[in-house]
C-alpha cells in the first residue's frame, strides 16, 4: 500500500505554484523587450515638414514599462510616450490645434485643387484622415509565436523543479 501525505503534497504543489508565478513574472519581463524592439522597427517616420516633430521620434519614444501584476498575471506596457503615438497606431481624423490649417508638402509645386499653400509648396488644409500603419499591433503579433517559446521554455522549467533564473 502506497502512503500519500496529504501535507508534503500541499507543500510540493505551493513550490510549483512559486515557481510558475515567478516563471510567469520572466516571460513578461523577457517578452516585453521583444514586442518594443520589433515596434520600433515598425513604427513609420515622418517626412521633414510634415510633421512638428523630427522624423524618428515616435520610434524613439516607444518604450517598455512596468511590470505590473493584474491579479496573479503580470505585463508590461509597451507604447510610445510622443502624444501622436496612438494617431499614427490607429489612424483617424486630424484636425489643425493651434492654427486655422495644417500645412503639408505635397511636392514640389502643388497640385491644381485650388488649394491654398505656402510658398514652399506646402498645401494648407483644415483636416485630413490619417491611415493607421498598426505599428504596435503588427509587432505584437510577430513577437507572439517568440515569446510563446519563451513560456514553453520557462513553465517547462518551472513544473520540472528548475528556478530558470
Amino acid at each position: 500500500m502506497t502512503r500519500i501525505s496529504v501535507a508534503a503534497t500541499i507543500a510540493g504543489l505551493d513550490k510549483v505554484a512559486g515557481r510558475l508565478d515567478r516563471a510567469t513574472k520572466r516571460i513578461a519581463r523577457d517578452g516585453a523587450p521583444i514586442v518594443e524592439g520589433l515596434a520600433k522597427t515598425k513604427a513609420p517616420v515622418g517626412v521633414p515638414g510634415n510633421t512638428t516633430n523630427q522624423p524618428g521620434d515616435l520610434r524613439r519614444s516607444i518604450r517598455v514599462t512596468g511590470p505590473r501584476e493584474y491579479g496573479g498575471a503580470y505585463g508590461y506596457r509597451v507604447a510610445p510616450w510622443i502624444d501622436y503615438g496612438r494617431q499614427r497606431e490607429l489612424g483617424g481624423d486630424i484636425y489643425p490645434r493651434s492654427h486655422p490649417y495644417l500645412a503639408f508638402l505635397w511636392g514640389k509645386e502643388p497640385p491644381d485643387s485650388g488649394l491654398p499653400h505656402l510658398p514652399d509648396g506646402r498645401v494648407l488644409v483644415s483636416h485630413v484622415y490619417q491611415e493607421g500603419a498598426f505599428y504596435l499591433t503588427r509587432a505584437a503579433d510577430e513577437a507572439r509565436p517568440l515569446i510563446w517559446q519563451l513560456a514553453v521554455e520557462y513553465v517547462t522549467i518551472a513544473v520540472r523543479g528548475g528556478s530558470g533564473d
